[in-house]
């Protein structure tokens, strides 16, 4: 799957019926996003290679015209993450917790798969 953050954070802000930017601003979904980067990179050294087996270079990302320094294949499972940290912030509710929960054990569970 090819896409940008911008692509990205539009797909999460569907599934979380925020497309207004009113309850995620990109500097929230950003924040998760660069600690999603930074705990594959802690759990997956993989993921810093690309398909040709070059290391990718690592700086934390600032703005959502900026390319994902990470290998193709982990973009999916970064957006489990954030979704994760983002139904995690919601209010209490059983609902929000269950989705939290949900998108948690995707990304560990894809995290050590691959």
């Amino acid at each position: 799957m090819d896409f940008d953050i911008d692509d990205m954070f539009a797909i999460i802000r569907r599934v979380l019926s925020n497309v207004t930017k009113t309850k995620y601003s990109d500097d929230v979904l950003l924040d998760h996003l660069n600690d999603g980067l930074h705990n594959v990179r802690v759990k997956r050294t993989d993921a810093w290679i690309d398909d040709d087996g070059n290391l990718i270079e690592y700086a934390r990302i600032i703005n959502i015209t900026e390319s994902l320094p990470i290998n193709d294949k982990w973009k999916t499972y970064l957006m489990d993450y954030i979704l994760y940290a983002c139904f995690s912030e919601m209010p209490e509710s059983e609902s929000s917790e269950t989705r939290a929960l949900k998108h948690l054990k995707l990304y560990q569970q894809q995290i050590k798969e691959i």
